[in-house]
């Protein structure tokens, strides 16, 4: 019997829709009825939808932009006996210039530094969203270590920590808006100590479904 691959298919495919996305959404939700179950203010939908919007947006960017490895992958290295271990490195930043791929990196990242000031106040200050960019970025060329075609590079490095500081110089401009200062003065904000480190639970949520899935 053959299967036809219907518009649909390939929507969900695009929207990065699977069984493991899916389970990521129900574990975040969970997570965020914790932190929220005796809250009712404003401010809490606003983090609300702004952490589902990061879980997206780092799904998107673990499964079909920075190539990060899966444990299925890993399982056909093996397999052929090529084993899961393969570095590579650049260490010479700007080989090739700032070219499109170096601007475009940078706002690949963006989205990161715009997103967590809105959720946790613990990233209201650009140094600790520079550090979390860094982390992150780590995170990624380190895990391209076990995959066989990606290379750990220092423009991105550079690029990730550029595009985390233009999200939240993004952020910092909005916050001028009305609605973002009521959210930033709330007193409605949850108790949970679970909140501070939210986009940090998120974003490793997020890396081990992915891996995983």
């Amino acid at each position: 019997m053959v299967e036809h691959y219907t518009i649909v298919d390939g929507i969900i495919d695009l929207l990065g829709i699977t069984p493991a996305f899916l389970i990521g959404i129900f574990l975040l939700g969970i997570l965020l009825f914790l932190v929220y179950s005796r809250n009712n203010g404003v401010a809490e939908v606003r983090i609300a939808v702004a952490s589902f919007v990061l879980y997206y947006y780092l799904w998107i960017l673990f499964r079909n932009v920075v190539g990060i490895p899966t444990f299925q992958e890993c399982m056909e290295m093996t397999a052929r006996g090529n084993g899961i271990f393969h570095p590579s490195f650049n260490w010479i930043p700007l080989v090739d210039g700032l070219n499109f791929g170096f601007v475009m990196n940078i706002f690949i990242f963006a989205p990161l530094g715009f997103l967590v000031p809105f959720i946790s106040r613990t990233f209201e200050r650009v140094e600790k969203v520079m550090i979390l960019g860094f982390g992150l970025t780590l995170l990624i060329e380190i895990s391209q270590m076990f995959t066989m075609y990606r290379v750990s590079d220092i423009d991105d490095i550079l690029t990730n920590v550029l595009g985390t500081i233009l999200g939240y110089m993004m952020f910092r401009l909005m916050a001028k808006a009305k609605w973002v200062r009521m959210y930033s003065k709330s007193k409605l904000m949850p108790k949970n100590p679970l909140i501070n480190w939210l986009p940090i639970i998120v974003i490793g949520m997020t890396f081990i479904i992915a891996f995983w899935g």
